[in-house]
């Protein structure tokens, strides 16, 4: 005989143990339990910004990056025009903006461009 399905709020190991059909970690615990689904969704906890993550779809903000060049990735607000997931600093090898464009690294800027860092003004 199969065990009864579980109202919300009992602990769970896969979906059909629920009413609701959806069983989710509900906080930073690795424990799953039964809830209701969000918009015929069955929506999982995901990391605040800056918590330690190793994929994208364990942040809010569908973010995981390496922020600077020797830390670990992080969840990360999504920024820019297009709001993307970008990083913050540039790499030292990486390709440069099209002349006269913006640069993002603050202590160089692109030729003829100015600094957007306030403490490191264009020469």
């Amino acid at each position: 005989m199969w065990p009864l399905p579980q109202p919300n709020g009992h602990r769970c190991s896969s979906h059909k143990d629920c009413y609701s059909d959806c069983c989710v970690q509900t906080g930073r615990q690795p424990d799953k339990f039964c809830t209701t689904k969000t918009m015929l969704q069955c929506v999982a906890w995901r990391k605040p910004d800056r918590d330690l993550c190793s994929s994208h779809n364990q942040c809010w903000s569908l973010c995981c990056i390496q922020v600077g060049e020797s830390s670990r990735t992080r969840c990360w607000p999504r920024t820019g025009f297009l709001v993307q997931c970008l990083p913050l600093v540039c790499a030292a090898a990486g390709p440069q903006p099209p002349h006269g464009g913006a640069s993002i690294h603050p202590r160089h800027p692109p030729h003829g461009g100015a600094s957007i860092h306030p403490r490191h003004p264009a020469p």
